[in-house]
């Protein structure tokens, strides 16, 4: 496995960090409300 080094001039390098995560209360409140977006297949059109 290749491995390269870059000078960073002293400078800090953080990973680019992703949040996935999931607020209960606005997800639960979503499903007690009417979704107006038309279903994309037959099988969607009834939960």
């Amino acid at each position: 496995m290749k491995q390269t080094s870059i000078d960073l001039d002293g400078k800090t390098l953080l990973p680019g960090f992703i949040d996935a995560h999931l607020h209960l209360t606005i997800s639960g409140t979503n499903l007690l409300g009417v979704s107006c977006i038309a279903p994309h297949t037959r099988k969607n059109l009834f939960i």
